[in-house]
C-alpha cells in the first residue's frame, strides 16, 4: 500500500488539504450551506455527505477498537484519498476542504482521542500541504448547545472541573500532525461573518454575507454564576494562550487580523515548523 501511495505522490504537485474539525456547535452546518451557495473556485468541499459515505472507512473509528480488519480498511482509505487528490488536481482543483466535526471524535471527555484519530489520516495526505482548522467556543455555551440546557448539578460540576480544555485539544492536534499548519478562531467573533471564515479556510474573499453562522444553544444556561465565572476564566486563559502564540504550534485568527494569514503550510513529512 505504501509503495502505491509513494508512486502516486510522485506523479503530481502538492495539493492543499484543509481538515476543518469543527468543533461541533460552532456553525459547521451553516458554513456548509453557505459554501454550497457560494462555491470557491479551485476548492472542493467534502462535508459529512461525502466523508461518512465510505470514503473514510476504517478511519472514523474509536482508536481503542481498531482491529486488523479496520486497520486494513483504513490503509485502503488512505490510498483512495491519495488517488482522489490526484484526480482533483487533474480536474483543475488545488484545494480539498474536508469539513466534518466527526474528525474530533466524541465530546465525551472533551475529545480525548484527537491525536490517535488524526494520525490515521497521515498517509492519506503525506506530501501535501496540510492545515488543521478549529473553532473554539466558550465552555458553558458549548456544553449547553451539545448536551442541552437542562443539565443536572452533578453534570455541570463535572464539566466545570474537567481538566481538558481547548488548549489540550489543540496540542493533541499538533501531536497528530506536527508539520501541519493549525489555525484556530473564536466562534463568538465569526458567528455573523461566514464570508470571513471562508477566507480563513480558503483564502477566497467573498462579499456575500447572506447567511450567518449559527451554533445551536439552549434556551437557558444550566451553569451557576460561579460555574460560569470559572468556565469563562478557563476560556479566557485559552484565548490568551492562543493570542500569545500557542507555544508555537497554532495561529489564532480574529476578525481583525485575517489579512495577516500567511498561505502555504509546510507539506506533511517536510521540515518541522519552528517552535516559539
Amino acid at each position: 500500500m505504501m509503495q502505491m501511495i509513494n508512486s502516486i505522490k510522485m506523479a503530481w504537485n502538492t495539493m492543499k488539504v484543509t481538515f476543518h474539525l469543527g468543533a461541533p456547535r460552532t456553525g459547521v452546518g451553516s458554513l456548509h450551506s453557505y459554501l454550497s451557495e457560494t462555491p470557491v473556485f479551485g476548492t472542493t468541499l467534502w462535508t459529512p455527505e461525502q466523508t461518512r459515505n465510505g470514503v473514510f472507512s476504517g478511519l472514523f473509528c474509536d482508536p481503542s477498537k481498531v482491529e486488523m480488519a479496520i486497520e486494513h480498511r483504513g490503509r485502503r482509505s488512505c490510498g483512495r484519498l491519495q488517488v482522489a487528490l490526484h484526480d482533483l488536481q487533474a480536474a483543475g482543483q488545488d484545494h480539498l476542504l474536508v469539513s466534518d466535526p466527526k474528525l474530533l471524535g466524541s465530546a465525551k471527555g472533551f475529545f480525548p482521542n484527537v491525536t490517535e484519530r488524526m494520525m490515521r489520516f497521515r498517509d492519506g495526505v503525506r506530501g501535501h500541504s496540510v492545515t488543521l482548522a478549529l473553532s473554539v467556543r466558550s465552555y458553558s455555551s458549548f456544553w449547553n448547545s451539545v448536551l442541552g440546557s437542562d443539565l443536572s448539578t452533578n453534570v455541570t460540576d463535572r464539566l466545570t472541573t474537567h481538566p481538558r480544555r481547548w488548549r489540550n485539544v489543540i496540542t493533541d492536534m499538533y501531536r497528530a500532525m506536527p508539520d501541519a499548519q493549525i489555525i484556530v478562531w473564536p466562534f463568538e467573533r465569526m458567528v455573523g461573518a461566514p464570508h470571513q471564515l471562508v477566507r480563513v479556510l480558503t483564502g477566497y474573499q467573498s462579499n456575500s454575507t447572506s447567511r450567518p453562522l449559527v451554533g445551536r444553544s439552549g434556551s437557558t444556561n444550566s451553569f451557576s454564576t460561579d460555574q460560569r465565572a470559572c468556565l469563562d476564566a478557563e476560556y479566557a486563559a485559552d484565548l490568551d494562550w492562543l493570542r500569545s502564540g500557542a507555544s508555537g504550534i497554532a495561529r489564532f485568527v480574529d476578525t481583525a487580523d485575517i489579512d495577516k494569514i500567511v498561505a502555504g503550510p509546510t507539506p506533511l513529512g517536510g521540515p518541522s515548523k519552528a517552535r516559539g
